[in-house]
């Protein structure tokens, strides 16, 4: 019973502006899973708590055990008592795992962020809808799942009226340019370059530009 009693004092010692953090993060996050994640968790967390976890993240850059006051600078000079009642709202949702080493004259702490759920994930759990669903309501919640859970717009009643890259280009040309999905219509045999369409390329905006330009730099 002593044990149990001295948990609990442990976990409600309030983090210090001179307490140290560390914060590892496995993999980034993409635009899609961030869209995601703040129409889902935001009501859930809360703004600070949406604050916290993002600002860690990029905190998670590097390696170097900082001081908590640089945390609370950062997210324009937040209390300590602010800080810990966020993160225990990421950690009851299993965004933020917590560890601590206690010193002599200050803790340490290591953070450890877990990827949100993705939507589909997300609505697949009936305690995270029940959550959910308390906290927006009913309409809300149905509409933020057919927002995030809605697939390709359907052109299978359509006539593709898509014009031709070598109808809009004057014969004196060095590359001809085509996206992948038209590549059936490409008359010309030589000095062809595909450039992979919506479906078969990352989401990510600047994953996008770089595969672009990396087909670019090829050819110069």
């Amino acid at each position: 019973m002593a044990g149990a009693a001295q948990k609990g004092n442990t976990q409600t010692m309030s983090v210090r502006a001179n307490d140290t953090y560390r914060i590892s993060c496995m993999t980034g996050m993409s635009s899609d899973r961030l869209s995601g994640f703040m129409m889902l968790y935001q009501p859930l967390v809360g703004g600070d708590g949406i604050l916290v976890y993002l600002t860690m993240m990029a905190e998670s850059r590097h390696t170097t055990a900082l001081e908590h006051r640089r945390l609370f600078t950062l997210m324009q000079n937040i209390s300590a008592d602010t800080f810990e009642r966020a993160r225990m709202r990421l950690e009851a949702y299993m965004l933020v795992r917590t560890f601590r080493k206690q010193g002599k004259n200050h803790d340490s702490y290591v953070y450890m962020l877990n990827q949100p759920m993705g939507p589909q994930e997300f609505f697949a759990s009936s305690y995270m809808c029940r959550m959910y669903t308390e906290a927006v309501g009913e309409k809300q919640a149905v509409l933020t799942k057919g927002l995030l859970c809605e697939s390709a717009v359907p052109v299978d009643q359509y006539q593709e009226i898509t014009v031709q890259t070598r109808n809009i280009v004057d014969d004196d040309f060095d590359y001809v340019v085509y996206p992948d999905y038209l590549k059936d219509n490409v008359t010309e045999s030589e000095n062809l370059v595909e450039i992979p369409s919506h479906n078969d390329i990352s989401k990510n905006p600047f994953e996008k530009i770089e595969i672009r330009y990396s087909l670019l730099e090829t050819l110069i």
